[in-house]
């Protein structure tokens, strides 16, 4: 046998083999996409069985998320305090607590991420001013409750580079006519230590664990509003600063979070 017809007969075994590979993982796939919309209608059905309007196009896909590690950064909470109210002095007042001050206002950071800001600073445009301290420090949505005379609130969620939402991170300026009065709200870097969570809980886990929480809590609820994977901050005496990865259940009676790694239910 020539060597030449030798060579096509093992290329063509080879692509034979990779075609039958590759109908395998179609099949596959197609057999978890139906398990999982089998499910997904199963979790429908219950939870309209129990009062609770849940349309199955608002679940979302599976993700996997890690829970992230932090560090504090104190040269960037100067530095967000410095963006607010101007160069400032700075003080360690001492258990993790870091005082920030100039004649504008002061501002305080505590070890857990929590700040606050007692300020007396006039801004010529106070959703312009806000808008750009956000975006340079990974805070977007900006809502704004500002009125004609620039009085009102203007407050942001932390997006993060590893987990995207975290939820329970916000900042919040507070305005009266111009006048920027306070600041406060939650501020964390984002991590580069990550441990990936083991066997993360899906949506539709989630949202039975939910359905539990909500029927032994006696909690009213008839309708989830929406659902979406994203992050808490958390604190401890062993992990000072970590994102936690979660899913954010929307209904009109509150939010909801189910962690990824536990299963735990907690209320926003």
């Amino acid at each position: 046998m020539k060597t030449t017809r030798l060579k096509n007969i093992v290329i063509l075994i080879l692509v034979i083999a990779n075609v039958f590979l590759m109908l395998l993982l179609v099949m596959r796939y197609r057999d978890m996409r139906e398990a999982r919309e089998n499910m997904i209608g199963e979790v429908v059905t219950l939870f309209e069985s129990n009062g609770i309007l849940l349309s199955r196009q608002i679940v979302p896909e599976d993700v996997a998320l890690d829970t992230i590690h932090l560090s504090r950064d104190t040269q960037q909470e100067r530095a967000f305090a410095e963006a607010v109210i101007g160069p400032a002095s700075a003080v360690d007042a001492g258990g993790g607590l870091y005082r920030y001050y100039n004649p504008n206002g002061t501002f305080l950071f505590r070890s857990n991420g929590a700040f606050e800001c007692i300020a007396s600073m006039k801004v010529d445009d106070a959703l312009r001013f806000c808008e750009e301290v956000c975006t340079a420090f990974g805070y977007a949505g900006v809502e704004s409750t500002l009125d004609a005379a620039a009085s009102g609130e203007v407050t942001a969620m932390r997006i993060s580079r590893s987990c995207g939402k975290v939820f329970n991170c916000k900042v919040t300026f507070t305005f009266e006519k111009g006048t920027l009065t306070a600041v406060g709200g939650f501020y964390a870097p984002d991590g580069s230590t990550a441990v990936a969570v083991e066997r993360p809980v899906s949506a539709v886990s989630a949202l039975v664990k939910f359905l539990d929480y909500r029927n032994s809590a006696g909690i009213v609820c008839t309708e989830v509003s929406y659902m979406e994977s994203g992050c808490l901050l958390q604190s401890g005496a062993s992990v000072p600063l970590r994102f936690v990865p979660v899913w954010h259940i929307a209904t009109p009676s509150g939010s909801f979070y189910v962690n990824q790694t536990s299963g735990e239910v907690s209320r926003g």
